[in-house]
């Protein structure tokens, strides 16, 4: 059996988004301790990723 875990996004504490696709460089790095670190770390160690996405026809 598989323990399946969840994360609320809209109370994760996201910090809000900043557009950076026409800069020059790379986004950064998600710093460790961030809220987004964990985000990241907790995706990372998922064996399996399931995405849920409405499709209109």
């Amino acid at each position: 059996m598989t323990t399946q875990t969840g994360v609320h996004l809209a109370r994760a504490g996201i910090p809000g988004f900043v557009d950076q696709r026409h800069t020059v460089g790379q986004y950064p790095t998600a710093e460790v301790g961030s809220v987004m670190r964990g985000l990241l770390d907790q995706t990372l160690a998922q064996p399996i990723l399931l995405g849920e996405h409405t499709i209109f026809y």
